[in-house]
């Protein structure tokens, strides 16, 4: 049996009006563990019985079924993601008329595991015959025996298999539940078999799983669901192998990926991370390990960072943030979304220790979750703001198929209003093929209107602007510190103020524009020649993206919300440290017209009291003296790729999108660094403002 599994994804980036697709793996991808799984584990069943050959690009995808006509395959298996649903589906439906004898598999958590949720989801991809519900290995080498044994005469009869459903006629259901049972070291290794030997020569993010399950029921998360709950391990030694493996044949790679949804939350944990650090002193360019960290497990969880986080120095130890991932702190939201038994009365504690030892420290909060109103989420980040996180990442609510909040009696009990939205970045065309996903947010619930959600949205934009990119953190952190005003006040005061009224209509209006009552809609308008072509050459650009390219091209309107918060702060009073903070950030602005211009010199100075260090992020010991002038640097070489990237997307006509793909790729491309200036009088002074 000849057998494609493709866990696709969009490869297209667009540059200059003109696209490219990823041949090697430069937009960062990581291997596709699962469908390699899924592949060994029927090689191990089939042996040569089987050619299995596994897909992550379109292109590459698409090639291989173009050079299939006279062999072609007899079962090609889909992984089905929010970010790639629309992409399978076109894909699919193609592939479904060329190869109308071929078995079509699809699996994934993108589907709702309710019967009712996997006879709409069969009905409405028609281009699929079978689809694999929770973990496939075990289901899909049983479709594999019965489609070897009588082809599709498994569907026509009915027969039942474990984990897999599939339509019959009069589009009746036929699905029996798979209770994932099974010894997890019977599924081969991908990568000590060689499946993965591929995609890691090309540069894929190597994948590690160490067990799967999560013993916590969050309803807006795939993981959440009941039959996946208990935590199952693989043994170690069969994870020190896979890494072992990886480091022989990848040395050179930066970053490996944890897959697992509490990595933390076993005793062992501890010991792999010990593993993973001899490897990465060892391997000298592995510098970052990408982990979701576990909830009840403070205590562990340090310990794993220690051994994890980046220890090269300073700077990149403050950087190489440990995630907290709070969600939410309103109770009522907690207990709403099945959140409760997470433990937070140590989040305070957690920060403070990661501080101490120069870790900085983010978290992720969620918007439109079930039951929080508009005041429980502004105290929530209340509380996250007074927790001191470096970074702070607000999303709103996503309906992911398959969780428990996307079933429809969820939808019913919590009346939730939802809207569709493109996924940033998630596009392409394949031989003439268009794709663009679209992911469903909470608009509204019964616990918060529209409106107030989407003034809210306002507010989230304005803490990524100012505390996340720090155009506004240190007047924020001043406000917290010396006038007790809490960062959310301020900011909720400014974008609700008539300063920068007209700013955030603007921004507002354009929000409600993005947003479209079905996907379907939603891909009707951006397929359009007109939007897609936008979109292929880079021009078109998510609202929140387009104003912070405002704020940094235009000098007069940044210094304008500077002025606003400025007066919400001070209340008319004269206060010298707001001023001459007020003063620093303006002098720390790059313009990007000088850099495209190349007029733009790599230092300036600037005088900073050393009291004011804290609120820049700079440790106060990093100064000399009291008072001491500081440098505001850029090297030469990042202001070369600065201008480069401006060149690249067209600055002279299109300088808000340019500015946009700029900062995409180089995240602080417009503003200083500051440093202490060791070098005195002889410092090179392009500007003081």
């Amino acid at each position: 049996m000849k057998v494609f599994l493709a866990d696709l994804v969009h490869s297209y980036s667009p540059a200059q009006g003109t696209g490219s697709y990823s041949g090697g793996n430069e937009a960062g991808f990581v291997v596709p563990l699962g469908i390699a799984s899924i592949g060994v584990y029927a090689k191990k069943i089939f042996g040569k019985e089987v050619d299995i050959s596994l897909f992550k690009f379109p292109n590459d995808f698409l090639e291989a079924c173009d050079n299939s006509t006279d062999t072609p395959p007899d079962v090609i298996g889909f992984s089905n993601y929010v970010w790639n649903t629309h992409l399978n589906f076109s894909i699919g439906s193609m592939l479904r008329a060329r190869f109308p004898h071929a078995l079509i598999v699809a699996g994934g958590p993108s589907v709702q595991a309710d019967e009712n949720g996997i006879k709409t989801y069969l009905l409405q991809n028609k281009f699929i015959d079978v689809c694999i519900i929770h973990e496939g290995e075990r289901p899909f080498a049983e479709i594999l025996k019965e489609f070897k044994t009588s082809g599709k005469s498994f569907i026509r009869e009915s027969r039942s298999i474990d984990g897999v459903g599939f339509l019959t006629s009069g589009d009746h259901l036929n699905y029996s539940p798979n209770g994932n049972s099974g010894d997890m070291d019977e599924l081969p290794s991908p990568y000590t078999s060689g499946y993965l030997d591929e995609f890691m020569s090309k540069g894929f993010i190597p994948m590690l799983e160490t067990n799967r399950g999560c013993p916590f029921g969050c309803t807006y998360c795939a993981w959440g669901i009941a039959a996946l709950q208990k935590v199952r391990k693989y043994s170690i030694d069969r994870i020190y192998d896979d890494m072992e493996y990886i480091s022989e044949k990848m040395p050179l790679a930066s970053t490996w990926f944890i897959a697992d949804a509490n990595f933390g939350i076993l005793k062992r944990d501890v010991e792999i991370a010990q593993r993973i650090s001899h490897i990465k002193s060892r391997n000298p360019s592995l510098k970052t390990i990408v982990m979701y960290e576990s909830k009840n497990t403070p205590a562990r969880n340090y310990e794993v960072a220690q051994l994890l986080r980046n220890q090269d120095s300073a700077k990149s130890h403050r950087m190489d943030n440990a995630l907290i991932a709070l969600q939410t702190l309103d109770e009522a939201a907690q207990i709403a979304t099945n959140r409760k038994n997470i433990k937070l009365l140590d989040v305070a504690e957690s920060v403070a220790t990661y501080h101490a030892e120069g870790y900085g420290v983010r978290t992720d909060i969620l918007s439109g979750l079930p039951g929080e109103t508009h005041e429980g989420h502004l105290n929530t980040l209340r509380d996250v703001f007074n927790f001191d996180f470096d970074q702070i990442g607000i999303y709103n609510v996503i309906l992911l198929p398959g969780t428990e909040m996307a079933s429809s009696q969820s939808r019913k009990n919590h009346d939730l209003y939802t809207k569709y939205f493109t996924r940033d970045g998630y596009f392409g065309e394949y031989q003439g093929v268009r794709s663009i996903e679209a992911e469903e947010v909470v608009c509204g619930n019964s616990a918060i209107s529209p409106d107030d959600l989407m003034n809210l949205r306002l507010l989230h934009w304005a803490i990524w602007f100012g505390w996340n990119h720090k155009f506004l953190k240190p007047l924020l952190k001043y406000a917290n510190s010396v006038h007790k005003k809490n960062p959310v006040d301020v900011l909720y005061s400014m974008i609700n103020g008539k300063p920068m009224r007209t700013f955030f209509d603007g921004l507002k209006a354009d929000y409600s524009v993005e947003f479209f009552d079905s996907a379907e809609n939603l891909q009707a308008h951006y397929l359009q020649d007109c939007e897609w072509n936008a979109f292929l050459g880079a021009t078109k650009k998510p609202a929140h993206l387009l104003y912070n390219a405002k704020l940094i091209q235009n000098r007069s309107l940044y210094e304008a919300m500077l002025n606003a918060l400025r007066d919400i702060i001070v209340e008319g009073m004269d206060f010298t440290d707001c001023d001459d903070i007020f003063r620093i950030l303006m002098s720390m602005r790059i313009d990007p017209e000088e850099v495209y211009q190349g007029k733009t010199n790599k230092t300036a100075q600037v005088t900073l009291p050393s009291h004011l260090a804290d609120y820049f992020d700079i440790e106060k010991d990093e100064f000399r003296d009291a008072g001491s002038a500081a440098i505001l640097h850029k090297p030469h070489g990042e202001l070369t790729d600065i201008r480069n990237e401006l060149h690249r997307y067209n600055f002279d006509k299109e300088p808000l999108t340019a500015i946009c793909s700029t900062v995409g790729n180089i995240a602080h491309a417009f503003t200083y660094n500051l440093v202490e200036d060791k070098l005195g009088a002889e410092t090179e002074v392009s500007a003081i403002y």
